[in-house]
């Protein structure tokens, strides 16, 4: 009779990819109400921009607010958690996924330029800004 030889240890690899799947998956699947921005976000103005006409599913909308916090969905994530997330959507979504950063009226370039870093860092490469323009 063969004697089973005890588990020395738990890998930890699969479960942390099940984790970003789900966090991707929520994040992409959640049914956004009209307005899908932290109360908090105060856009700044840009008469001269296009108008968004079409809208691509894939898209992640990244908020930054005035104090550098970087959100998705309202959920307020870390550099290195929104760096996992990024990753992990270009893995399965492609580096064609479009990424519209929403930055506060008052926030401090080096927050957005982190975002825009981390982005570039993973592979994306189509970086829109969402501001107000004023209706004719």
């Amino acid at each position: 009779m063969k004697r089973a030889e005890p588990i020395k240890g738990i890998n930890l690899t699969p479960l942390i990819d099940i984790i970003f799947q789900l966090m991707i998956f929520f994040i992409f699947t959640v049914k956004a109400e009209e307005s899908t921005l932290t109360e908090g976000i105060k856009l700044a103005m840009a008469p001269n921009g296009q108008t968004v006409t079409k809208k691509d599913p894939r898209e992640i909308v990244v908020e930054v607010s005035a104090d550098g916090k970087i959100r998705i969905q309202r959920t307020v994530l870390s550099t290195n958690v929104f760096h996992s997330v990024m990753a992990k959507a270009v893995s399965e979504y492609r580096s064609d996924l479009p990424v519209i950063i929403v930055g506060d009226s008052t926030v401090q370039h080096k927050y957005v330029r982190k975002v825009m870093d981390i982005c570039s860092s993973v592979g994306i490469w189509k970086l829109k800004f969402m501001a107000l323009k004023q209706l004719e």
